[in-house]
């Protein structure tokens, strides 16, 4: 896996509207049409993190 970034200005609005709290998250890819987005939580923990997509609309 990938190592995740900090999410910019407009990535936090998007995991706000989709209901996450941008502070536990971390951006693994920035595709045109949306984000991939993994728990800082589950990557601590050690394993295989799962991944989430969210869409921008």
């Amino acid at each position: 896996m990938k190592n995740g970034k900090k999410p910019t200005k407009r990535q936090k609005l998007i995991m706000k509207s989709q209901g996450l709290d941008p502070a536990c998250w971390l951006v693994v890819k920035n595709l045109g049409s949306s984000i991939e987005v993994v728990s800082k939580i589950a990557l601590k923990k050690g394993g295989k993190a799962r991944t989430r997509i969210l869409n921008i609309e």
